[in-house]
């Protein structure tokens, strides 16, 4: 049949739960995202914030960017920054350099010297930074 609870403690009124001092619910619920259609999994408490747009979208999508082609994978909610940004390419360069080396560099920092203009040494299309041995006659 069900059991009786103790006599309850004189307490405070209750509070609404956006309060300050209330006790949150940590419950996990599913969100779904509207921006993008991911689902994030939050906190119960958390999920109006969600729902609103509050928090972004941290699902891994790889995109491919526009102006070295390289693809990389950013967080979801960072996909349009990333596409805006040239510099934001973590990939090796790999440009063949006028000195005979292959780029090492990120293709994002190349591609902000270049912008920038301050590049060290730009050498068809890329950075160097090694030491060019000398060569005697």
């Amino acid at each position: 049949m069900g059991h009786t609870a103790p006599p309850a403690a004189p307490t405070a009124p209750p509070r609404r739960r956006y309060e300050a001092g209330a006790i949150q619910c940590r419950e996990p619920v599913v969100v779904d995202l509207a921006g993008c259609g991911h689902t994030l999994t939050v906190p119960c408490c958390e999920a109006a914030d969600v729902r609103a747009g509050a928090v972004p979208c941290r699902a891994p999508v790889t995109v491919q960017l526009p102006v070295c082609g390289h693809s990389v994978t950013v967080a979801c909610g960072a996909r349009q920054a990333a596409l805006r940004d040239p510099t934001a390419c973590t990939h090796k360069c790999g440009q063949l350099l006028g000195c005979e080396h292959t780029c090492e560099n990120a293709c994002g920092k190349c591609l902000k010297a270049v912008l920038l203009n301050n590049a060290e040494e730009l050498v068809e299309g890329g950075l160097c930074n090694r030491p060019v041995p000398v060569q005697h006659a």
